[in-house]
């Protein structure tokens, strides 16, 4: 598979712009990014062992410059510098929230669980905190 990079200021930008066209539409857009990002980790990580599914997709995750750290514990998943985090100090909103890595950690429980999930992001590190924490849970109604 052909890779490319994007640059992190790129991606925001990116988000911004979506943002200010889609509005809060634009959440639904990005977790469906992630999820798609998500499918093609799991299916490299899967192969791998399921033993070290979580910690092959950590790898690759870090690897891909996705976030700096990452950790599975259960149903709670936390990241540290992860690629949508902004610094700004204008007040931050539900929209600078990590949309596209809940869909991407959504994706890699459901291929592990084969069975559908839901992640909220409980903490966000652009909403001043000092991770994101994923919280799994079975897919919403």
């Amino acid at each position: 598979m052909a890779t490319i990079e994007l640059e992190k200021e790129e991606i925001l930008e990116i988000k911004k712009l979506i943002n200010s066209i889609l509005g809060k539409s634009a959440r639904g857009l990005f977790y469906s990014m992630g999820q798609i990002i998500g499918k093609n980790i799991a299916s490299r990580a899967m192969n791998e062992n399921r033993e070290a599914f979580f910690s092959k997709a950590g790898e690759l995750i870090i690897q891909r410059k996705l976030a700096e750290r990452i950790s599975f514990e259960g149903d709670i998943v936390s990241t540290q510098n992860g690629v949508e985090i902004i610094y700004e100090r204008e007040q931050p909103t539900d929209s600078n929230k990590c949309h596209i890595m809940r869909g991407l950690i959504v994706a890699l429980y459901e291929k592990y669980e084969s069975s559908k999930r839901y992640c909220e992001e409980m903490e966000c590190q652009s909403l001043g905190t000092e991770r994101c924490v994923f919280k799994i849970e079975k897919e919403m109604l």
